[in-house]
């Protein structure tokens, strides 16, 4: 294997109820502030136990990784209702494994909470509520995401024991409450509280959630009913300006060879990281190009974590780290 796996990122769910406006799930009419579905992402799948033992908890090596997590770039995993099973499962096979996973907190069940709070335990480990404000803000980015749930839910955790992160982004309409809800997260019982950037800058999403605040968030799953008229006066899926692959070399510090990371989406498919599966087929399909050119190579339904990890795919990728010509993604994400 081209290195050994140590850090495994699960896309466990892209299911979500929130509609947040950088999240690849979604994107936005910049005309008309209605949001859409992104035609090129992956929605609406739950990673089953059965793939997760066969593919990662029984196999020899799994006892040696160190930290096993979901982040939600596609969904929240408290949206796959097998969550305690699977992190239970997760810690049976796994030797000193750091357990984590972020949450916007407003799905869920309360036993289920209790339940991870039982289980997400040790240096590490936690869960990490996305909360970005208070109760007069959260959902003017978070949309769709219940204050009332949120606040139970976190309650049961922490209260059942719980190890808690709060997350906040800061935007302009809730930089002002920063001191406030840091003295709220201790009052709650959470051990860490954090600032977190976008993946937008401020600007940026500052001026889209003034679009979305004009619409209060309409979401429409066709893309047809956006516009039907052609570029630039209507809308293309995933219509952004493409940018070159392969960029002149920047000193890297790579987290896949790093680490031992990897990133498994919800439909079953390998990556390097998350930042080289980003949904967004005309902005990223250079990469995709390049990247698939060998076919179905990184689906895991059909191989094992050591084939896609022993595929000559992955040794070319990781052969150009120290070239004069690097991948442009990796040169944005790992770049020393």
């Amino acid at each position: 294997m081209i290195y050994f796996p140590k850090r495994i990122e699960l896309e466990l769910s892209s299911f979500c109820n929130a509609k947040c406006v950088s999240c690849t799930r979604v994107d936005i009419d910049e005309d008309n502030g209605i949001m859409y579905y992104n035609p090129f992402g992956v929605r609406d799948l739950n990673l089953d136990l059965e793939f997760l033992q066969e593919k990662f908890f029984y196999q020899p090596w799994f006892k040696d990784v160190k930290s096993l997590y979901s982040i939600g770039n596609n969904g929240d995993p408290m949206s796959h209702p097998g969550i305690a099973e699977i992190y239970r499962e997760a810690k049976k096979h796994g030797r000193n494994l750091e357990l984590s996973m972020h949450t916007n907190g407003s799905l869920g069940k309360t036993e289920t909470f209790e339940e991870l709070a039982e289980i997400i335990t040790g240096f590490g480990s936690s869960i990490i509520f996305s909360i970005d404000g208070l109760e007069d803000t959260n959902h003017l980015y978070r949309a769709g995401v219940s204050w009332k749930r949120l606040m139970h839910n976190v309650k049961t955790y922490i209260n059942a024991g719980g190890i808690a992160t709060w997350k906040f982004i800061v935007f302009k309409h809730n930089e002002h409450q920063v001191g406030q809800a840091k003295k709220l997260a201790y009052d709650l019982g959470f051990k860490n509280f954090r600032i977190s950037s976008n993946l937008m800058t401020k600007e940026v999403a500052e001026k889209k959630l003034q679009k979305l605040w004009k619409t209060n968030f309409k979401l429409v799953k066709e893309v047809k009913q956006v516009s039907g008229l052609p570029p630039p006066h209507g809308w293309k899926p995933g219509y952004k300006q493409p940018k070159q692959l392969w960029i002149d070399r920047v000193e890297l510090e790579p987290e896949c060879t790093r680490d031992g990371w990897f990133y498994v989406t919800s439909d079953k498919r390998f990556f390097p990281c998350c930042n080289t599966y980003y949904c967004s087929s005309d902005n990223y399909k250079e990469f995709y190009d390049w990247f698939n050119e060998d076919g179905d190579w990184n689906d895991l339904t059909k191989y094992s974590v050591e084939e896609v990890l022993k595929h000559k795919k992955m040794y070319e990728l990781v052969s150009t780290f120290d070239k004069p010509k690097i991948n442009r993604l990796c040169a944005e994400n790992c770049k020393k």
